[in-house]
C-alpha cells in the first residue's frame, strides 16, 4: 500500500503536466475553431482546483474546502467543454461516468472513494474531451478512447480492492497513453501550422 501511495503521488504531477497541454491544445483551437480563449482558461483552473483539493483531502489539510474544490473542478471542466460546443456528449461517455458512480458501492471506504471519483471523473472529461472531440485525428481518438476506459476500469477494480497491484498498473496505463496522446496532438497541430505557413 506504501509503495501504491507513493507512485500515486509521483504519477499526480504527470496528470498536471496533462492538464497543462490539455489546456494548450484548447487554447489553440479556440483561436482556430472559435476566435476565444475563454472556454481553455476554464478547463486550466478547473483541473488544477481539482488536484489541489484532492490532494488536500488525502493529507487531511482542512476538509470542508477540499471537498468545495473536489467537486467544483469537476463542474468547470464540464461547463467548459459544454460552452465550448466543441464536444458533444455520447452515450458512451454516460455509461462510463456511470460506472465510475457506480463503483462508490463497492469500496469501503465511500466518503474518501466519492471525493476519488470526483477527481478521477474530472480526468475522465478531459481524455474524453480529445476522444470526442469532432476534429481530433483517428488514432488520437481511439487511443483517448482505449485510455479512458483504462480509467474507467481502474476505478471499479480500485472500489473493489483499494491499492491493489491490477489497479495501480490499469491507472498508469491509461495516464501514460493519455498523456502520449495529448503529445501526439500537440505534434499534429505544429504540422498543420507550418502546412499552413507553406501554403501561404
Amino acid at each position: 500500500m506504501v509503495e501504491y501511495n507513493l507512485v500515486m503521488s509521483v504519477i499526480g504531477p504527470v496528470v498536471l503536466f496533462a492538464i497543462f497541454v490539455t489546456w494548450d491544445l484548447t487554447r489553440k483551437v479556440e483561436r482556430l475553431r472559435l476566435g476565444t480563449r475563454k472556454v481553455s482558461v476554464l478547463i486550466l483552473i478547473g483541473g488544477i482546483i481539482t488536484a489541489l483539493g484532492f490532494v488536500s483531502y488525502v493529507l487531511d489539510i482542512d476538509r470542508p474546502p477540499a471537498v468545495l474544490f473536489v467537486m467544483l473542478g469537476p463542474v468547470l471542466i464540464t461547463y467548459s467543454l459544454s460552452e465550448s460546443g466543441l464536444v458533444q456528449p455520447k452515450f458512451e461517455m454516460l455509461v462510463q461516468i456511470a460506472l465510475m458512480v457506480g463503483s462508490i458501492g463497492l469500496s469501503a471506504n465511500k466518503m474518501f472513494y466519492t471525493m476519488l471519483m470526483f477527481s478521477a471523473v474530472s480526468v475522465l472529461l478531459l481524455i474524453d474531451a480529445v476522444a470526442f472531440y469532432r476534429y481530433t485525428p483517428s488514432p488520437q481518438r481511439h487511443f483517448a478512447r482505449l485510455a479512458s476506459w483504462l480509467l474507467v476500469a481502474f476505478t471499479v477494480v480500485n472500489a473493489v480492492r483499494y491499492g491493489c497491484t491490477p489497479a495501480f498498473v490499469l491507472y498508469v496505463l491509461s495516464i501514460i497513453i493519455w498523456v502520449s496522446t495529448l503529445i501526439s496532438l500537440e505534434f499534429y497541430l505544429k504540422d498543420m501550422d507550418k502546412t499552413a505557413q507553406e501554403g501561404l
